[in-house]
This record gives C-alpha cells, structure tokens and sequence, in this order.
C-alpha cells in the first residue's frame, strides 16, 4: 500500500469484472513499468450501462482504457443483443481483451510478477483507499485439491482481483502465456 499513489495524467486504466451482484474493478495509472492502484468500482446492484456513464461522468475529458472480463464481448438475450464491451465503447471507453480468457494461473503470475518478482522488485502499489482490492489480495485463494487452480469464491472479494489481472495481463504482462496445442508463444500478439 502506498499513501501517496494518485492519479498522475494520462490514460487512465480499468480493470472490471462484470457480475449481476456488484460491479467490481480497479482504476489505475501506469506509471513507466508500476501500476499504480489508485481507486477502486464498488457499485452493487449496477449494470455495465451504469458504470460506463459513471467513468465518463467522473473522467469527462480523459482517455479510458477498460481491461474488462473477455467474456464480455459474448452478446446476451437480457442486453438485446447489446455485448458488456459494445456498452463501454458506446461511452467512448476503449475496450481491450483477448478472444477468450486466459488460463487463471497466467493471470496469477502476472499478477504475483507485479506484486514482487524474483529479483525482488515491486512494480504495483495500491492507495489504502481501495479496501476491497486490498481485502482480496490478502483474502483470495485456491481451494485446496483441486488439480487446476480453482479460485476459492467465499470471501466474495475475488472480483477486484479478477478486474486487476485483467487489467495485467493486457497492458502490464511480462509473463507470456503458451497456447495450448502449439508450439508457437503468444508473445507480442495483439488482441
């Protein structure tokens, strides 16, 4: 945690994580190779449409880039037709993220990458104001057993952290993911 982490100009980075019961997400600055966690979403009972208009109200003349949950991009018969991701950019959000989502541990490293590497660096600092991404990044776990990583989901804070690994994994990732099936990396492939 960091007191003096703030909005310092620029684009300004969302990581969300869309649900039915409280819309989830961090908002960032990515200051030279750090993220810097300056707020957070915590809006229950909202919808996309809510919160798209809440950061345009809030950031009116800002660049925003939203790093959202891929499966947003999947229309749904409730939105008449109308995807997460067409929603955002209907505000004038730009929207970034893959085809289909990452496996969960390439989420995980690229996120512990951040948090502190193997030489001991610390690229992400988050402002105590976040209580809920702070809560989830001590509180959030995998359940034991289980042969893939399979997020513990009862502390009910694994959307913060699910909205920032989002988030790393498109505009902060150094850990480059393999395809499954292949011998080709991923590596530099825009999305």
């Amino acid at each position: 945690m960091a007191d003096d982490v703030a909005d310092v100009g620029g684009p300004i980075l969302v990581g969300l994580d869309f649900n039915v019961g409280i819309m989830a997400g961090v908002i960032c600055s990515k200051v030279q190779d750090q993220l810097h966690i300056w707020d957070e979403i915590a809006v229950k009972n909202s919808n996309t449409d809510e919160v798209g208009q809440m950061l345009r109200e809030r950031f009116p003349h800002r660049e925003i880039i939203c790093y959202p949950d891929p499966t947003g991009k999947a229309r749904k018969t409730s939105a008449a037709g109308v995807t997460d991701h067409g929603i955002l950019r209907k505000y004038g959000l730009k929207v970034v993220a893959p085809n289909s989502p990452w496996a969960v541990k390439d989420r995980l490293n690229a996120t512990n990458w951040l948090i502190k590497n193997a030489e001991g660096e610390r690229r992400m600092y988050v402002h105590p104001r976040c209580k809920n991404t702070i809560k989830g990044f001590r509180s959030v776990t995998f359940k034991e057993g289980a042969e893939d990583f399979v997020v513990d989901k009862d502390p009910g804070l694994e959307h913060w952290i699910d909205g920032c690994g989002y988030l790393i994994l498109s505009a902060m990732n150094q850990v480059k993911p393999w395809k499954t099936g292949s011998s080709k990396a991923r590596v530099g492939q825009v999305w």
